[in-house]
């Protein structure tokens, strides 16, 4: 608080004035007649009752009276915590609030950072986010956006400040979310929602922790044209006690069900007492199984795994049953900052789903021996970079156990699959596996026992191929990307698939002479990929070419959409057909679901369900024309979002004190008049009831003057 007439407390003085008026009223003590006084030799009385002060009720209203008026002289000014919009001259601004919903603003605030009953960094960005939509006015256009990967648009523009109000308890009922950090997409979409507004004051307010998982990145810089400002200092405060955090990013069966494997990210300073235990879902609530951390933790965000070995006898399968987990894996031990990580569903797929890529067979075998080194699929592959894993295996799985660990396989030019390898295939691609099988002279001429059904109902043939053949520019589809509508592709021929195969799938890419270049099917949850070209540069020109990237880019794309099997990261997607439907819905710690089910949105080609929390969901698929399939699935949590170290913010960014939304300055003035005029009125009903119920001053000093009686 600030004072702009500080002499103004002088009036405070004027306090004395009152307590020497009822110092100055004060009556002599009252007599009373005693009868037998009269028996007692009178004598001159020795000591008396002391005058008193009378009134001490009207003294202290008195007193505080001048005491409120000397503070309403000195014109008291409050800065408050609440945050308000300061505008230039009192012109309209285009807001956009971004919010931080990721799994970080999950954390404990301390307690100096809390207010408005916020106890963590999402509930303190909510309380801000509702003190700025207090101070919207006619005129201000208001956008919101939620920071959680990936960024989206809450909340387009719009000048009805209730409708953003509405937006923001909406947002604060969801809770927040498990997702990971964005801030970058973040910006530059609110940067974006405001730019071609008409108000020429334009600002982002980043309602974030700043924790994306890049502590040392560059810094977080605002776009042309757009103000940013990140007011709110205590979301950025470590939590209490400078705890760290531990997510269980995954829990998976090992060896014949007798262990959990379960892989962790921390950043903890400490192992302390921390353990994982195993503990079944059922009512009981049965440990089965425990393993200590180990002893040496990396204090920097990293991944380490604890096997936990399991009492089969007390567990049983391991596997899910009636839609729901049998078992869970958690933390236990000592507290960390997020609770909401501690625990995850032990699942039956791979904790990172990876590309396989069939390097000992057909086409990729030859490449190999030719040159020594890897072939073109593999190289191509991790020259995307596209942040999912590519294993290289010598030959496609005959096992579904084996196949689980893979989103997606890719084959290049196979001599067919071997009876086991393609039952195998078919029910690792019904439950969300993407295979992507190049054919070519190889595939056309399989040994004995060996063929692509039921994957393919005919056989393949392999034609050459007259003059140039290139991509019909009109028909790339994802290889659209790369297309050059003149290069010849296949000048030692190419694939052919039966015309009743073909009717089977979606051709998504055409050679200039109509002829399918890629088709597509959908099978279960699953798909398969087909290129009427090998991959091997000896035979096709595809390989060099930059359309093979962009063919491969579509397909893993693709493959980690489908989520092959139980598990993907928040933030990702499950994906079907354009044809089928799906939903999903969050399973509570007994496997029982949770709200109302995610839907499946039109994306793409296909309907997609992105879940933004973390834990088991039952998830339904009904393929058209086909029966409704339930499934348990995992989300797991970033590893990048146990990182509670904020990112820095670029000199342009207004933080706290220099932001010109920071803080509210209140005017108490009025409100202490108003207490004024209370005390004033106080004190005129205290003396109406003095006046009604007790003696008047004039009785009393006529009393007092009366000689006694005789």
């Amino acid at each position: 608080m600030r004072l702009l007439v500080p002499l103004g407390l002088l009036v405070a003085v004027a306090v004395i004035g009152p307590l020497v008026a009822h110092l100055l009223r004060r009556r002599r003590p009252e007599e009373r007649l005693f009868p037998a006084a009269r028996l007692v030799p009178t004598a001159p009385p020795v000591a008396r009752r002391r005058a008193h002060l009378e009134d001490r009720t009207l003294l202290l209203l008195r007193a505080i009276a001048i005491l409120a008026l000397a503070l309403l002289a000195a014109s008291p000014l409050v800065r408050c915590q609440r945050l308000a919009l300061d505008r230039h001259g009192g012109a309209s601004v285009a807001l956009a609030i971004v919010i931080d919903d990721s799994m970080s603003m999950r954390a404990e605030l301390p307690p100096g950072a809390r207010r408005g009953g916020a106890r963590t960094r999402f509930e303190l960005a909510i309380v801000a986010a509702r003190e700025l939509a207090g101070s919207l006015r006619s005129g201000d256009a208001t956008t919101i956006v939620l920071a959680g990967a990936p960024a989206r648009v809450a909340l387009a523009a719009t000048q009805e400040a209730s409708v953003v109000r509405a937006a923001i308890e909406r947002i604060a009922q969801d809770g927040g979310g498990d997702r990971a950090t964005d801030l970058d997409a973040a910006i530059a979409l609110a940067s974006a929602a405001i730019a071609e507004l008409p108000q020429p004051d334009r600002r982002v307010v980043l309602l974030s922790d700043l924790a994306d998982g890049n502590p040392a990145a560059a810094p977080l810089a605002e776009l042309a044209g757009v103000h940013v400002e990140a007011p709110i200092e205590g979301l950025k405060a470590p939590p209490p006690q400078g705890l760290g955090d531990c997510a269980l990013l995954a829990a998976t069966p090992e060896g014949a069900g007798d262990a959990v494997r379960a892989k962790l990210s921390c950043t903890i300073e400490a192992v302390g007492q921390r353990a994982i235990e195993i503990v079944t879902v059922d009512d009981a609530r049965l440990v089965v199984g425990r393993a200590a951390f180990p002893p040496n933790v990396p204090s920097a965000p990293q991944t380490f795994d604890v096997l936990v070995p399991v009492d089969v006898a007390k567990a049983g399968p391991l596997t899910p049953a009636a839609g729901k987990p049998r078992v869970h894996a958690r933390i236990v031990g000592e507290k960390d900052a997020i609770a909401t990580d501690d625990l995850a569903p032990v699942l039956g797929s791979a904790t990172a789903p990876a590309i396989g890529v069939v390097v000992a067979e057909g086409g990729a075998l030859e490449e190999i021996v030719a040159t020594g080194g890897a072939p073109v699929l593999e190289r191509g592959l991790g020259a995307l970079q596209a942040g999912v894993p590519i294993r290289p295996i010598s030959s496609v799985p005959d096992r579904e156990t084996e196949l689980a660990a893979f989103a997606g396989i890719a084959v290049d030019d196979p001599s067919g699959f071997g009876p086991e390898t393609r039952m195998a295939l078919a029910r690792w691609i019904d439950a969300g596996g993407v295979l992507l099988l190049a054919v070519g002279p190889h595939a056309a001429t399989p040994p004995l026992g060996s063929s692509f059904e039921p994957l393919l109902a005919r056989p393949l043939k392999w034609e050459r191929v007259q003059g140039p053949l290139g991509v019909d520019p009109k028909h790339a589809g994802p290889l659209g990307d790369g297309v050059e509508p003149a290069s010849n592709l296949a000048p030692l021929g190419r694939a052919i698939i039966d015309r009743e195969d073909e009717s089977r799938f979606v051709v998504r890419a055409k050679f200039g002479n109509g002829a399918p270049l890629l088709l597509t099917r959908a099978q279960g949850q699953g798909e398969l990929w087909l290129v009427t070209l090998p991959f091997s540069p000896e035979l096709s020109d595809l390989p060099v070419r930059p359309s093979f990237l962009a063919l491969l880019d579509a397909f893993v794309a693709r493959a980690r959409d489908r989520g092959a099997g139980a598990r993907l990261t928040v933030g990702d997607a499950w994906t079907v057909g354009p044809s089928d439907a799906i939903d999903a819905r969050i399973l509570d710690e007994r496997g029982n679901p949770l709200g109302e089910p995610l839907t499946g949105e039109r994306s793409g080609d296909g309907r997609r369900v992105r879940p933004g929390k973390i834990g088991a969901w039952l998830v339904e698929v009904v393929p058209k024309g086909g029966s409704a399939h339930r499934d348990v699935r995992a989300v797991a949590p970033a590893p990048a979002e146990v990182d509670l170290r904020p990112r820095p913010l670029a000199p342009t960014i207004a933080t706290a004190a220099t932001s010109g939304l920071s803080r509210q300055t209140t005017e108490l003035g009025p409100m202490l008049a108003l207490f004024l005029v209370g005390l004033a009125a106080i004190e005129l009903f205290a003396r109406v009831l003095r006046l009604l119920f007790g003696a008047h001053p004039v009785e009393e000093g006529a009393r007092e003057s009366m000689p006694p009686a005789t």
